[in-house]
C-alpha cells in the first residue's frame, strides 16, 4: 500500500493521529507500506526523531530529480508526437525555470502544449511563464499576510538569490537591507515552519518555484 503525502496527516484535527496509524500499521498482515511526500523535512523527522511514533520503522528512500537530458528527451518527444516543433534548449529553458520539480515542469508543459501552435519558440515559452504568475498573483499576494515583514523581506531576497547558503553573512545581509543575523535566523525557522522555505544539501529554498519567481518578478 503507497500513501503519497504523508505528511499531511500532521495537519489532521485528530489527536495523537501517527500513534493511532502506527498501531494500526502493525496490525496488518502480509502488507508493505510506501510512505512518500514532498515536504522532505517533516518526513524525515516523522520517521528520524526519537519519540515520534515512526521513529526507525522504515527504510529511507531519498529521491533526486530527474536527469536533465532525460526529461528533455521525454518532453521532446510528447511534443514530435503531437507535430509541435520544439528546440531542445526552449525544453532545457522551461525545465530550469520551473528547477526541474517534477510538478512545476509538468504544469508548465501542459499549459505549453495547450497552445494552438505548431511551433514552440522561447517567445511563446515566455508568455506562458508569465501567464502562470498572473494566474497565481491573487494566491501570492494572500501569502504576504501570514508573514512578518521581516520575514517577507528574507522571503524575496532568498527567491532574488536563486537560493540562499549564508543567511547571515553580513555582504548577503548588506546586499538586501535585512536585519541582523539573530533576526534573520528567526525569520528562516518561522519560514520553514510555514512550510514556505525549505532547506536542501545546505541551500534555502523557496518551495513553490512559481511563487519564487513571482517575489522576484514583483519585488
Amino acid at each position: 500500500m503507497a500513501i503519497d503525502e504523508f505528511q499531511q496527516i500532521l495537519n489532521y484535527p485528530e489527536k495523537y493521529i501517527e500513534a493511532l496509524l502506527r498501531a494500526n500499521v502493525q496490525r496488518q498482515q502480509n502488507v508493505n507500506f510506501i510512505f512518500s511526500g514532498s515536504q522532505k523535512h517533516l518526513l524525515l523527522s516523522m520517521f528520524s526523531d526519537h519519540g515520534r511514533p515512526f521513529y526507525q520503522s522504515t527504510e529511507t528512500l531519498l529521491l533526486d530529480r530527474i536527469n536533465l537530458d532525460k526529461y528533455a528527451d521525454f518532453i521532446q518527444t510528447k511534443f514530435v508526437n503531437a507535430n509541435k516543433k520544439i528546440e531542445r534548449d526552449t525544453i532545457l529553458n522551461g525545465i530550469r525555470w520551473a528547477d526541474a520539480h517534477t510538478f512545476y515542469v509538468q504544469y508548465l508543459f501542459n499549459k505549453l502544449y495547450s497552445e494552438n501552435k505548431n511551433i514552440i519558440s522561447i517567445d511563446l515559452l515566455n508568455s506562458v511563464k508569465q501567464e502562470i504568475l498572473i494566474e497565481e498573483e491573487v494566491n501570492y499576494y494572500n501569502y504576504r499576510t501570514l508573514l512578518t515583514f521581516h520575514q517577507f523581506g528574507l522571503l524575496i531576497a532568498i527567491a532574488k538569490e536563486h537560493g540562499l547558503e549564508q543567511p547571515t553573512s553580513k555582504s548577503f545581509l548588506n546586499k538586501h537591507n535585512l536585519n541582523t543575523p539573530s533576526s534573520i535566523q528567526r525569520s528562516l525557522k518561522a519560514l520553514i515552519d510555514k512550510e514556505m522555505i525549505y532547506k536542501e544539501k545546505g541551500i534555502y529554498k523557496i518551495y513553490d518555484v512559481f511563487f519564487g519567481h513571482w517575489l522576484e518578478w514583483k519585488f
